[in-house]
Formats: C-alpha cells, structure tokens, sequence
C-alpha cells in the first residue's frame, strides 16, 4: 500500500519508483484479488521492480523486462564476538549437549505446530537434546497455548522475542524454519548459514535459493513430523556431516549474501534511474534526481 500511496505524486512530479515491495513468495498467490490488483497497478507506474527472492518473481509475476533480484546482505560482524556458548545455554536453562532452534515470529506463516511434534517426538525417544523456538509473538491465543503444552517438556522451550539470537544460534548445532506459505529470503535462514549451521527447511518459496539440498542442508516437502525428526537424529548423531554442511553454509553466505553484494547491486539500480553509476567502493552515491524507494 505505501508503493501505491506514492503514486500520484511520483506521476505528478516525474519521480521514478524503484519499488521493493516483493519480499515473500507466497505458493498460490491471487493475481485478481485486491492485494493483486493494487500490485498491477504500483508495478505498471515502476521504474523498477526488485525482489529478495527468484521465487518472489514468479509468485508475483511483475513485467519482467523492468524486474531484478537483489538478494538480501548480512555483515559478518554482526557475528562476532558474542556470548560465549556455555553462557547462553546457562541463560536458557539448556542443559543438553545438543540444541535445535528455530527462529521465527509466532505467526501464522510459520509453523510451530510441526516445530512442536517434531519436538516432542524426538524428546519421548532421547534426552541429550533441547529444541528452542524464539521470536516475537503475532498470535498471543496460540502462542500462549503452547507455553502450557510445554509446562511439563523441559526440553522443548519457547521463550519468545529475545535480543540475543545470534548468541542463541551460535549456541545450537541444527537451525530449523518451518514456513509452508513461502518466505522470500528468510533472514533467519541467513543467520543458520552464517553461524556454519546445517538448515532444515520447507521447500518453499526462495528457501531453495539458500538451502542446497544435501549440500547445506535439508529442504522437506510433504514429510511427516517422524520423518524430519529422523534427519535432525541423523545430523545428532554424525558430527562430521553436521560440520561440512555448516561450513558450506558459511561459504554459500560470504560468497552470495555479503552487505557489499547487496549494496552494489543497489547502487547499480540507482546509478540506472538517474543515469550515472558510481562506485560502490570509491565513492558515496550522490542523487542528483529524487527517487522513490
């Protein structure tokens, strides 16, 4: 809606519109319904269109003459010096040698229902493992639910926003996301990687475009909760696997998904709409038209 609030005076006044509204990559998305009516129209009047996602494009469908990919960047140093591991776990009360965590908000687009059973299947067979799912709460009923279905779990967690994620991650041995509606390029994904973690995942929307199947980690599809639980035992219980997937997770990261990548690559857009492009290295972008982001 904010892309289409700026129409009249982006027409009024000649102002291009580099839009990047495409960051999700819903499977069945309704090119006719009002959502998809109201992106026809914002993304005829673009200059540009840009996407976090391959898949985001082609759940969307916008002009592809005029639409481009800019995959979302991570600094590294944002994962630097952090918490020491045994610190973390002593906060979260994780007493295991083993952690998995997902990270992702508490909403419908993501499923804790499987994070849970998939949990709780594994806890009933074996007891060196802690699974812990963190994010800010969008749906307090069933959030609050699953607090008391796990009052008696102690080694399934669900803490809600915390502010040290990295930490946690960094913590943990297998990162998960269940979102069978579609994510664009999940951060929290990007996070896994960049942290040398193995990823399992809904093969879904742009996750494929992160998570090489049996290379970094596991994309699932139509898989029963037993099922996934048996890839996160395999993964426990062979340490060398769980390593070389973790660090072609990290190199798939440095390699494809740095800030300088993602800055450049902003920067040649911008340089495209008013006719010039500086380097991103040498020089600071100076704007000689207004533009609409």
């Amino acid at each position: 809606m904010q892309t289409l609030y700026s129409l009249p005076t982006a027409l009024l006044q000649s102002i291009p519109i580099i839009n990047n509204q495409i960051t999700s990559a819903p499977p069945n998305f309704n090119l006719w319904s009002w959502e998809g009516l109201v992106d026809k129209l914002n993304f005829h009047f673009s200059d540009f269109i840009l996407s976090n996602s391959a898949a985001g494009i082609d759940s969307f469908k916008p002009p592809l003459h005029k639409s481009q990919v800019i995959y979302n960047g991570v600094s590294m140093s944002r994962f630097e010096n952090l918490t020491d591991a045994l610190l973390v776990k002593q906060k979260y009360n994780i007493t295991t040698p083993y952690t998995v965590v997902m990270s992702a908000s508490f909403s419908p687009n993501k499923d804790y229902g499987l994070f849970y059973r998939i949990a709780d299947h594994i806890t009933q067979l074996r007891d060196d493992i802690t699974f812990i799912g963190v994010g800010q709460s969008h749906d307090d009923l069933n959030f609050n639910r699953y607090r008391e279905m796990i009052k008696n779990k102690p080694l399934i967690k669900l803490p809600g926003r915390i502010d040290d994620v990295e930490a946690l991650v960094s913590a943990s041995d297998i990162g998960v996301l269940f979102s069978p509606n579609g994510e664009g390029i999940s951060n929290s994904i990007i996070e896994y990687m960049a942290l040398s973690k193995p990823v399992i995942a809904n093969d879904t929307g742009g996750n494929k475009e992160l998570v090489r199947h049996n290379e970094n980690g596991y994309l699932v599809k139509d898989l029963p909760h037993t099922g996934i639980a048996q890839i996160i035992l395999d993964l426990i219980d062979n340490p060398d696997k769980r390593k070389k997937l973790g660090d072609r997770s990290r190199e798939i990261i440095v390699d494809n998904f740095s800030i300088s990548k993602m800055g450049e690559s902003f920067e040649r857009i911008y340089g495209e709409v008013v006719g010039h492009a500086p380097s991103f290295q040498n020089a600071t972008p100076k704007l000689e038209s207004n533009t609409i982001v």
